[in-house]
């Protein structure tokens, strides 16, 4: 059989084993058997050694055979015809074709088919063990996944819920600061600093502030003069936190 004969067979065993077979992601490994079998071939310098060896043995005709796995039974008889077959093929020696060494190589079917069916097995399970990781890293971190979502849930409620708080007691101290006014902050000074703990600014005014008046207070007019006060604006990361209140006596 030439080489190419049996990489053709051997290409042929691999498709019927892939398509009998259960892999899905190791195809491609069955695939390269046949260029593995295509890279093996006669070392016609191997075998011109081992004849060179023969001939140079008392008895070059035996070892040849032996080499070959073959023993002599009646020695003289088959020496004297391999002789004569040896000078009435002389002239002919020349014209040996020299693909001839390759047709040496054969295939092994019944083992090669046990061969390719371990390997397909072994894929097999290679897959099947590999599906499973991927199943239980799949399943864990959805599991992780799950539990970040409800943590993140429950943060947003509770931030939600504190920014709220943090809300209230702003307007609470924003109602306290104005029922004393400007004049009076140095009483208050312990709820200003409570609310620069919140990173909390207090404006009674734009002076000095970051944005303007428009920005920072809705003005209403009042027609009681007792009712004239001024809510300070409370002003959080550079923006109105609390909108301030002025109210003014109208004209």
């Amino acid at each position: 059989m030439e080489n190419q004969g049996i990489i053709e067979l051997v290409e042929d065993m691999v498709k019927e084993e892939i398509r009998n077979g259960n892999l899905s992601k190791s195809k491609d490994v069955l695939c390269m058997l046949p260029e593995i079998v295509e890279s093996v071939s006669i070392d016609e310098n191997k075998v011109r050694e081992s004849i060179e060896q023969c001939l140079s043995t008392s008895n070059p005709f035996n070892a040849f055979l032996n080499l070959l796995g073959v023993q002599l039974i009646k020695k003289q008889k088959t020496i004297n015809t391999l002789v004569e077959s040896a000078v009435l093929q002389s002239e002919d020696s020349e014209n040996i074709d020299k693909s001839y060494t390759k047709q040496w190589l054969t295939l092994n079917v019944k083992d090669f088919s046990s061969i390719l069916l371990k390997v397909s097995q072994k894929l097999y399970e290679l897959e099947n063990q590999a599906n499973e990781i991927y199943d239980d890293e799949k399943k864990r971190g959805d599991d992780l996944f799950v539990r970040y979502e409800k943590l993140v849930q429950e943060h947003n409620k509770l931030k939600y819920s504190c920014d709220m708080n943090e809300k209230m007691v702003a307007e609470r101290i924003q109602y306290i600061l104005s029922l004393g006014g400007k004049e009076e902050v140095s009483d208050n000074e312990q709820l200003i600093e409570l609310l620069r703990d919140l990173n909390i600014e207090v404006y009674w005014d734009s002076n000095d502030a970051p944005l303007d008046n428009t920005v920072m207070f809705a003005e209403y007019k009042v027609d009681d003069e007792t009712m004239v006060s001024t809510k300070p604006c409370l002003i959080k990361d550079g923006t109105v936190y609390i909108k301030g209140m002025r109210f003014i006596k109208s004209v």
